[in-house]
């Protein structure tokens, strides 16, 4: 094993505490970018494991638990983001097990882990089963909250998330409107989360973009990234990079080319940093970058073959079955689905 950082298990005794007491987006969006701003995936897997090997010499049962439930959600969260989301499926599924078999359950932990469920089926492009999960996550919470004395209501996250489920579904309009709701609910929050907005804003713009509101999209990814950095998040997260391809495809698909060609080339300089761990991201930025270059204000047919090779290349290390290369559809398929 290597030898793990100090940094590395100063964060997850960090990250535990948090998730012990609120199992969720939140902390989703805290690990993923100390994850991303450290490139510590290797660190984060030997931590995972020792976390692992400690809970079995707890000898309280419901702290090992809390312990293990806690670190297979982790460790999901870190698959999915480098694409293997059939072992995310697998480790969360074990660790919402562990938490139906607890008494009495702990809805609002049973809720995370369904939405967890949720989003690695986007991800997986099953968005129905996905749905099914949102349901789930919904019902509970809203029947916990009744069974507490509170208002029938849900979290905004939920909302969110399934709202951007919708819209790969093709409900528009229900996505739309679940979507705006969440907005106005996280702008009316006492302590701005400015990262839930930004996702919140990536998923506008993804719905105005296949519903072809084209400078509607771009300016809601536009705004998706200023959100994301006015939270002072960390410029290499792959969201952010998400955020400059997608202003970049918006303007391609505007025919605003040298804008285009300048916000692809910027965010290569972002998925080049994650190239080995998330190659399909860098492979959609050389892709479309390729065809940017083919339009008649740049006719550099010579260069985008260059880019087109490249991206075929990365595209078949994170899927050597893919046999189709000339869709932007091809790409945007194996990205998570938090910055797709």
């Amino acid at each position: 094993m290597r030898q793990v950082s100090r940094r590395s298990v100063s964060f997850c005794e960090i990250a535990k505490g948090q998730l012990m007491a609120n199992h969720g987006d939140v902390l989703k969006a805290d690990v993923d970018r100390y994850l991303y701003e450290a490139n510590a995936l290797d660190d984060l897997e030997d931590v995972c494991k020792v976390s692992l090997w400690a809970a079995e010499k707890i000898p309280n049962e419901e702290q090992a638990a809390n312990l293990i439930a806690w670190t297979l959600s982790l460790q999901a969260s870190m698959y999915e983001s480098i694409g293997k989301v059939e072992t995310a499926i697998d480790l969360n599924l074990r660790g919402y097990e562990m938490r139906l078999a607890e008494k009495p359950l702990k809805h609002s932990l049973l809720g995370g882990f369904e939405q967890n469920l949720a989003y690695n089926y986007n991800t997986a492009n099953q968005h129905e089963k996905a749905l099914e999960w949102f349901i789930k996550s919904k019902d509970r919470i809203i029947a916990w909250n009744l069974e507490e004395g509170r208002e029938a209501d849900w979290p905004t996250v939920t909302k969110k998330n399934m709202a951007r489920c919708l819209v790969y579904l093709g409900q528009h309009a229900e996505a739309e409107k679940l979507l705006n709701d969440s907005i106005t609910e996280f702008k009316q929050e006492k302590v701005l989360n400015w990262a839930m907005i930004a996702y919140a804003y990536f998923v506008k713009g993804t719905l105005e973009r296949k519903t072809n509101r084209l400078e509607a999209a771009e300016a809601s990814f536009i705004e998706a990234q200023n959100l994301w950095m006015r939270g002072d998040q960390t410029r290499l997260h792959p969201f952010h990079a998400g955020c400059i391809y997608k202003i970049s495809v918006t303007c391609l698909d505007q025919g605003k080319i040298e804008a285009a060609v300048k916000h692809l080339g910027e965010a290569l300089t972002m998925t080049k940093f994650h190239a080995n761990t998330m190659p399909a991201e860098h492979a959609r930025c050389l892709f479309k970058l390729s065809e940017a270059l083919l339009q008649e204000s740049y006719n550099d047919g010579d260069k985008a073959k260059d880019l087109r090779d490249d991206a075929e290349m990365y595209l078949l290390r994170r899927d050597a079955q893919v046999t189709e290369f000339g869709r932007e559809d091809s790409y945007d398929l194996l990205v998570p689905i938090f910055w797709r």
